[in-house]
């Protein structure tokens, strides 16, 4: 994880999210002739969410996000930490950054919701999946497939040539996004295939603020958080 490009979570955090990937590697056990893919995540997926929700704990003294962006501060300006041009990843950033504010407005509406079943919403607002239900099962670990095989069908090839070689958390929440552009997924989404931006080049100094996302990305999840709430009762 050392190696990781910067993402705007603590190191505790990291290591919580490394330890959900071991987890899930060391429990996937495909039967011989299987296709089956890995859970890792969805399972990376609900960590976060957890991790995410404890700082939104005023009983507890959650420095994660202050540690984080202090962390990008400090790296931001050792020459080279992120190549030449000064590279980070944008796009897992601002996946980061609609989870918290996924993870928050989850819990104002109903306190009580597992982190398995907000980590369903996400995979809803993030148009991976359509079903409320499939959602749920695929998030909680009750469903027969994984997030993976759930896609592979819209995907084939394409998703199966993007999971990483090794998981790390960056690569996990890369591939996440990257899921977000497969062919037939949504009509909004590019049909380009996997056609990622991946590491973008911008300025480091003042990287954070650009790598968030775009204002017009971030109001378009929220508005299909909230329609996915309203529609299942929350």
């Amino acid at each position: 994880m050392a190696d990781d490009p910067l993402l705007p979570l603590a190191p505790r955090q990291l290591r919580v999210l490394g330890a959900a990937i071991g987890s899930s590697v060391a429990a996937y056990r495909p039967k011989a002739g299987s296709d089956r893919l890995p859970r890792v995540p969805e399972q990376v997926l609900v960590a976060l969410v957890g991790e995410l929700r404890a700082e939104l704990d005023p009983q507890r003294s959650s420095p994660g996000r202050v540690h984080a962006h202090a962390r990008v501060a400090t790296r931001a300006a050792v020459p080279g930490a992120f190549g030449a041009p000064g590279l980070i990843p944008t796009e897992v950033v601002g996946l980061v950054e609609q989870a918290r504010a996924g993870v928050a407005a989850a819990v104002d509406r109903a306190p009580h919701r597992s982190d398995a079943a907000i980590a369903g919403d996400l995979l809803i607002a993030w148009g991976l999946l359509d079903d409320a239900a499939q959602a749920d099962a695929i998030a909680d670990g009750s469903s027969e497939r994984s997030l993976l095989d759930a896609l592979v069908v819209r995907g084939g090839q394409l998703l199966r040539d993007a999971v990483p070689e090794r998981w790390t958390p960056w690569s996990t929440l890369r591939l996440l996004w990257r899921m977000r552009q497969l062919p037939g997924l949504r009509q909004r989404f590019s049909a380009k295939g996997l056609r990622s931006r991946g590491l973008r080049a911008i300025p480091v100094l003042g990287a954070v603020p650009s790598a968030v996302g775009s204002w017009r990305e971030m109001t378009a999840f929220q508005h299909r958080l909230s329609t996915h709430h309203r529609a299942i009762g929350l």
